[in-house]
């Protein structure tokens, strides 16, 4: 008899509106949202979340385009409202506009390029402001980047369903990429199976008991194991079933992040086609000549087919 069956986890119940997989690879809900939202703290939890490269090449895009459509009006109103141009090696208009555009947006003021008359200052004055505002906005969301804590887990590739001492278990593995202390590490692994109820079909959600969900210090790699027995709801699975079984595992792991002094989450899943079979995970770290242990995390999905 299957046993650990839980109530909807807030992922909901019906096949007809949902398709694909619940937590996508990277730990997000696979969710679209429309309708009401508000696009400026979109925007900042985009820019929170997003990864470095992209965020500056989106700073570095918006500071150029920015100065771009100035270095447009100041071209368009006529560069001879522009004093000290006479400075540059350049006679052209535009590129004179550019630079200027440049100079008054950063508040550099070199002394040399100045605004002349009462329109071309009244604009100077107005890209002084903006670039003040949006370089406190760059710099808010630097350190906001900076020291917001985030777990930084490395999840095994797929899933591993093996025969140990005459008994069959799941078995997938994490490891903590950052360099950071990671204590009181807790995990959950709740199924979420396609089945047919009275009403017709429906995800039902179990709890998969492991071996260990709680570890106290998390300085290597951890084995997360779940016994595969009469009361689990993998009982019965195999690889020539695995399409009919249908289902994803949802996992949740939580640890307390000794730099931050702060609670750390991080989401993942497998599906029925990311389990591989008859197969046990190589070792992921050794002892070296000085007595340091080291831990590779590149060997985190590695494993190797078992006779």
């Amino acid at each position: 008899m299957i046993k650990n069956q839980r109530r909807d986890p807030g992922t909901g119940d019906k096949v007809q509106y949902r398709a694909g997989r619940t937590i996508n690879k990277d730990g997000s809900f696979n969710v679209k949202r429309k309708g009401r939202t508000y696009i400026l703290v979109s925007t900042f939890e985009w820019l929170i979340n997003i990864r470095w490269s992209l965020f500056f090449l989106v700073l570095i895009l918006g500071y150029v385009f920015t100065n771009l459509i100035f270095a447009i009006i100041y071209y368009k109103i006529g560069v001879e409202n522009i004093g000290g141009i006479d400075t540059l090696s350049t006679n052209n208009p535009f590129f004179i506009a550019y630079f200027f555009s440049f100079q008054t947006f950063t508040t550099v003021g070199y002394g040399a390029l100045h605004p002349l008359g009462l329109t071309t200052n009244i604009i100077a004055s107005f890209e002084a402001f903006l670039g003040f505002m949006m370089f406190a906005i760059a710099t808010g969301l630097l350190y906001s980047r900076f020291s917001r804590p985030k777990a930084k887990i490395l999840f095994s590739d797929h899933a591993l369903l093996v025969d140990k001492k005459d008994k069959k278990m799941l078995q997938f593995r994490i490891g903590n990429i950052k360099s950071n202390t990671l204590m009181e590490a807790e995990i959950e692994v709740i199924m979420q199976k396609k089945e047919i109820g009275p009403g017709g079909p429906v995800y039902n959600f179990y709890n998969l008991k492991l071996e260990r969900n709680y570890i106290l210090f998390f300085p290597l790699n951890w084995t997360i194991v779940h016994e595969i027995d009469e009361k689990s709801p993998l009982y019965g699975f195999n690889e020539s079933n695995k399409e009919d079984f249908n289902f994803e595992l949802m996992i949740h792991f939580k640890a307390f992040d000794d730099t931050f002094s702060e609670h750390v989450h991080q989401r993942y899943s497998y599906t029925s086609n990311e389990i591989a079979f008859g197969c046990k995970f190589v070792p992921a770290y050794h002892s070296d000549r000085h007595g340091h242990t080291v831990f590779d995390l590149n060997k985190i999905s590695e494993y190797e087919k078992v006779d």
